[in-house]
């Protein structure tokens, strides 16, 4: 084991100067490690190119069905009276990234005429010179060219479901409708293939009784892996020992359909609404 005389730098990589309760939470836990890390905030400060991505688009598409936005919206409301009562209360849903007072580094990317994937190629240079250790990817978008190996141990990035089963979203859905006994997340070094990094962490946790409360768990927990994962690459200067590919193919989930939707909020938001009114009465 060879210890890290430097601090790791670390790039995070976000859509825009305003980020997700989840990732503000994430910078702010790396800012207390102050000897071990530099955070730096690399923005994708190219929103008007953004919305033609079909990996953004798809759930904004979904909630203009009206009966499915419908459902969304009255889960969403009910859930989250749930989830404020409990320790995984986001304190703001969206939050500005300049009041961290981080080194910020704007820069552009190119759509694919498929509309799927960004590359950051015309900045490389710029980014280069930052000599990142490593980028973690917070925004949307599916990552290829140049930006996956510019930095020293590439771009890592989290997904809120367990890959050997869950792929795809909504994170933490699935597995309160399938009523899994487990939900789970992983942390991977992205690489050229679609859906299949290589995997450096994997955490499995007990399911929760409602979307909502799943998710956040998740997030949560997946912030906690995240610190633990950085001070492991701090300590031993490499990354841990990927895990071997999945064999066999593992379906990608999409948004539920209407029915689901509809038989989730019978089943699950509304009973356990109704448990937590009694509850309080």
């Amino acid at each position: 084991m060879t210890t890290n005389l430097q601090k790791l730098k670390i790039g995070f990589l976000i859509d825009s100067e305003i980020c997700s309760h989840n990732v503000y939470e994430l910078i702010k836990m790396i800012m207390k490690e102050k000897a071990k890390f530099e955070p730096i905030i690399l923005v994708d400060n190219t929103q008007e190119n953004k919305i033609k991505l079909k990996t953004k688009s798809l759930l904004s598409i979904e909630k203009k069905n009206i009966i499915k936005s419908i459902l969304y919206r009255s889960i969403n409301k009910l859930e989250t009276i749930i989830l404020n009562k409990t320790d995984l209360k986001p304190i703001k849903k969206i939050l500005n990234i300049n009041s961290l007072g981080l080194d910020k580094f704007v820069i552009d990317c190119n759509i694919s005429n498929s509309h799927l994937y960004k590359d950051y190629d015309q900045n490389i240079p710029e980014i280069h010179k930052l000599k990142l250790d490593l980028i973690i990817r917070c925004g949307t978008g599916i990552l290829k060219g140049q930006i996956l190996n510019v930095a020293k141990y590439g771009v890592l990035s989290s997904h809120h479901g367990d890959n050997r089963y869950y792929r795809g979203g909504p994170s933490g859905f699935w597995e309160v409708y399938n009523n899994s006994s487990e939900s789970g997340f992983i942390i991977q070094r992205l690489n050229e293939k679609l859906d299949a990094g290589d995997v450096l962490a994997r955490y499995n946790l007990v399911t929760e009784k409602l979307w909502l409360l799943n998710k956040y768990k998740l997030k949560k927990e997946c912030n906690k892996a995240w610190v633990k994962l950085l001070d492991y690459i701090y300590t031993h200067n490499d990354l841990p020992k990927k895990e071997n590919e999945i064999i066999g193919f593992v379906k990608i989930n999409k948004f539920p359909k209407n029915t689901i939707f509809f038989e989730y909020f019978i089943k699950k938001t509304l009973y356990q609404f109704i448990k937590f009114f009694l509850n309080k009465i």
